[in-house]
């Protein structure tokens, strides 16, 4: 089952032994603001149908900018890139292109190869 942000924003107030106003509080201090970076990667890769804006919006309001530097900075202290995660979350994120076409199933498929084997032979 997919965690919301508040359940993972609880999570690393938790884990920091931080309260969750304090991780969405206005202060830079490192022992703040670190943890709160974590919690936007975190919130980034488990809540994939939020946007940055979304994401700035549930932690204090804050500007969808400072997230991505945010979730840069975190990726940078982790050891991996944004682009890599963010190429990782799209996989759920981007939407189910259907064509126009009419949908043929395998079987026929399967039928349709077969007969051009034949013809081959």
């Amino acid at each position: 089952m997919r965690k919301t942000a508040n359940q993972v924003l609880a999570e690393v107030a938790a884990r920091h032994k931080l309260t969750v106003a304090q991780l969405v509080g206005p202060s830079r201090q490192y022992h703040y603001a670190h943890p709160r970076m974590e919690a936007y990667f975190e919130i980034y890769v488990q809540c994939p149908h939020m946007s940055l804006p979304a994401i700035g919006r549930l932690i204090g309001g804050r500007d969808h900018t400072s997230i991505l530097s945010g979730l840069r900075r975190h990726c940078q202290r982790i050891g991996t890139t944004y682009e890599a995660i963010r190429r990782q979350t799209a996989y759920y994120t981007r939407p189910i292109k259907f064509e126009r076409s009419v949908h043929v199933p395998a079987t026929v498929d399967l039928y349709r190869q077969a007969a051009s084997l034949e013809r081959a032979a």
